[in-house]
Order: structure tokens, then sequence, then C-alpha cells
């Protein structure tokens, strides 16, 4: 990702020490042990950023959950996500430890969220979207709209959707539309 407003992208070793914490912060919680404390030489894991947790299991959606601003160090933002993803999505009952060997855990460190003019300026590939109208909002993540084949206009349409409102809701002239972009990695499995 060129553009990485964190001024930086992790490195393969940041990346395995979060995919690692996420995992074994479930696996705890699974064993009702305390939850581990995050250790690390890297500064720039303690930096304040979004982020989501997506959990697959045989390469279906087990969980997702995060959040697009930055309100806690990435470390600790990735484990109340991972967390969250586990026990806490709505859409799916909560983890259970049998489970957990077949899961495959992906992380998205997000960028600052940019509100934009025109329409023309999402680009599919890179951007995730955040919608709002009045108190309604919601998220996708830019890997959703690559993994589904969306075009602009379809994946405007399912922020949409899953914020609760009409497909066509992103015409209204009150509605926010706001971009970011993610580094994205995962566990291998």
């Amino acid at each position: 990702m060129a553009d990485f407003d964190l001024g930086y992208e992790l490195q393969l070793n940041e990346q395995a020490r979060l995919l690692e914490f996420a995992r074994n912060s479930i696996e705890a919680k699974l064993h009702k042990v305390a939850l581990p404390v995050f250790s690390s030489d890297s500064a720039r894991l303690q930096v304040k950023c979004g982020t989501f947790v997506t959990l697959t299991k045989c390469r279906n959606l087990r969980g997702c959950i995060g959040g697009v601003k930055a309100v806690k160090p990435m470390c600790l933002a990735v484990q109340a996500a991972a967390l969250s993803a586990a026990f806490e999505d709505p859409r799916f009952p909560p983890l259970e430890l049998s489970e957990l060997p077949a899961v495959v855990i992906e992380v998205s460190v997000i960028t600052l969220l940019q509100t934009i003019e025109s329409i023309l300026q999402i680009k599919v590939r890179e951007h995730g979207l955040f919608v709002k109208l009045g108190k309604t909002h919601a998220v996708l993540l830019p890997q959703v709209a690559v993994r589904n084949d969306w075009s602009r206009d379809t994946f405007l349409e399912q922020v949409c959707l899953k914020a609760g409102l009409t497909g066509s809701a992103w015409h209204d002239p009150d509605m926010k539309i706001m971009t970011f972009e993610a580094q994205v990695f995962r566990e291998t499995g």
C-alpha cells in the first residue's frame, strides 16, 4: 500500500506478533485464564489506530469486528477486536474451543478516514468504505469488495444495506461517505 498514513507498513515480524497476540488472547478466553499482556520491542505496535479482526473457518466468515477510529494502541485494539470477533459478533454464536484450530485470523490495520467529495474518488481495490446517515452507519473493509468482485456502485449499495438502509441510500445528499485504506495480513492456513 503506497500511502499508509502511519508513515510505514508493518514488517513481517510485527504482523506475526499481532496475529500471535490475537490468537493467544482468544485461546486464553476459551480456557478462562488471564488474557495475555502484550510485549514487544516495536514501539510501532503501540501507535493508536483503527483495526479489524476477521475470523474465517473453512474459508467462511466466522466473525469480524473492529473500529475505524484510532482510540487504542494497535496491539490493544487488535486484542479487543479479536475477542469481539470470536465471542461477540451478533451474526454468529460464540467461538468454541473445538473450532479454534480451524480458524484463520486476519488483521486489518486501518488508515485515517478521508471524506470524499465524489464517489469517483473511491478506488474499489484500495479503499474501504464508511457511510453514515443520521445515527446509522456501517463499514466494509477493502478486501470485501475485492473478494466479491464488486463494482463501485455495488460496494456502495452493500455498505448501505449493511447499515440497514436501502441500497440506494448512498444517493442521499445527507449521506456522509468516507474512505480508508488497510494493511491486511493473515495467518497461513
